[in-house]
């Protein structure tokens, strides 16, 4: 993999950086600037190193479209851990074959939600994932950013089953720098654009296109 090749740790602080203070996400629940939400998922990230959860080990994301959930996305990215985005209002069984053909380490959720994802993935005692609520991990101090390879895994994707059995897509930090940097360009897309996203975030387009791509730019996402 090409040295000049971002990873999305470098990718997201580089943001923060250029445009800390410029608005970025504006929310019905309002807003959040580069360097706040970097700042909230590096906080994420430090709470996942002390609960066990290091660098390579699988995360689960079960939140709805929200600031809360880019700042855990972003905060297990920024841990070094391969993250599973998905729909929290899915089913007992939907929720299941993830965890058990993905084998988390943690799943992440709303401080209200923890107690019925739980119920969810299975009873009290049972090898199950722990599930972390979202307020408790940002009460942290910051962790520094995992260094990676561009070249390794950084999510995991899950297929609608058109074409077979659904399955997960391993997705790399340079297929999500390069879609992010690129997909602006192919639009001509600049700065003082709103990118509106409709779709879940847990959504591969949403994640590559909407997010990373305004993050990217300096432009706004609604």
């Amino acid at each position: 993999m090409a040295a000049d090749v971002a990873t999305l740790p470098e990718f997201l602080l580089a943001g923060a950086e250029r445009w800390p203070d410029r608005p970025w996400c504006r929310s019905p629940d309002g807003g959040i600037t580069r360097g706040q939400v970097v700042d909230r998922a590096l906080r994420v990230a430090a709470r996942l190193r002390q609960a066990g959860v290091d660098p390579d080990r699988r995360v689960v994301v079960a939140i709805p479209n929200s600031i809360e959930f880019l700042v855990a996305w972003f905060g297990a990215i920024l841990a070094g851990c391969p993250v599973l985005a998905v729909n929290p209002r899915a089913t007992e069984a939907e929720l299941k074959a993830v965890t058990d053909g993905l084998r988390p380490s943690a799943v992440i959720g709303l401080d209200a939600d923890v107690v019925s994802l739980g119920g969810l993935l299975g009873p009290a005692g049972a090898a199950v994932p722990p599930v972390l609520a979202l307020g408790v991990l940002e009460e942290s101090g910051r962790a520094e950013a995992h260094r990676a390879d561009p070249g390794a895994e950084v999510a995991y994707l899950q297929t609608s089953g058109s074409t077979g059995a659904p399955k997960f897509i391993i997705r790399t930090h340079a297929m999500y720098t390069l879609a992010a940097e690129a997909f602006p360009w192919w639009l001509g897309l600049c700065d003082r654009d709103v990118m509106l996203t409709t779709l879940p975030l847990a959504h591969g387009n949403a994640q590559l296109y909407s997010v990373l791509g305004s993050f990217g730019l300096g432009a706004t996402l609604a």
